[in-house]
């Protein structure tokens, strides 16, 4: 997965949710999960393949799987998991084996959702949203938007 500093992109994507909170979100904290996520997802950029995986629902949670190749090696991976949290659902990644960090709902879309941490240093704002049947990306940043890179998958065959 290459970064990229996209801090205009991210500013806007990533930065304050006040505003987003101050009118009520198209979807709400106990809404369902993001289905629209479920199914493989791959990135392609030279020698480099980031691939994400996600079920449906199941038992009220959505796992997930990333792990990002270079050539034959496994570069990074982690576990995630989409379940019930305090505020709604709530995101919980474990990178390359580490203890997982919990990222609490901050608001959603039909097609979009952010997760975000802001105790954490990097990242604290996570976006995924999906941009069309075929196409998902995630925007991973920080909450001022000054630091993050973008993610784009394209549906692949499980």
């Amino acid at each position: 997965m290459r970064v990229l500093l996209l801090p205009v992109l991210l500013a806007g994507a990533l930065g304050s949710t006040a505003s987003a909170r101050a009118t009520p979100a198209s979807q709400t904290a106990t809404d369902t999960l993001p289905v629209w996520m479920a199914g493989c997802w791959e990135q392609r950029r030279g020698d480099r393949i980031t691939r994400e995986d996600w079920t449906a629902p199941l038992g009220g949670m959505m796992f997930g799987l990333s792990v990002t190749l270079r050539g034959d090696s496994a570069r990074a991976w982690e576990f995630l998991r989409i379940a019930p949290g305090e505020r709604g659902p709530a995101y919980h990644a474990s990178p390359s084996g580490q203890a997982p960090t919990t990222f609490a709902w901050a608001d959603a879309g039909p097609d979009w959702i952010v997760f975000e941490d802001p105790q954490h240093d990097f990242p604290q704002r996570i976006r995924y949203e999906r941009l069309g049947a075929d196409s998902l990306r995630a925007l991973v940043g920080t909450m001022d938007g000054t630091r993050g890179f973008e993610v784009r998958w394209g549906r692949r065959d499980c």
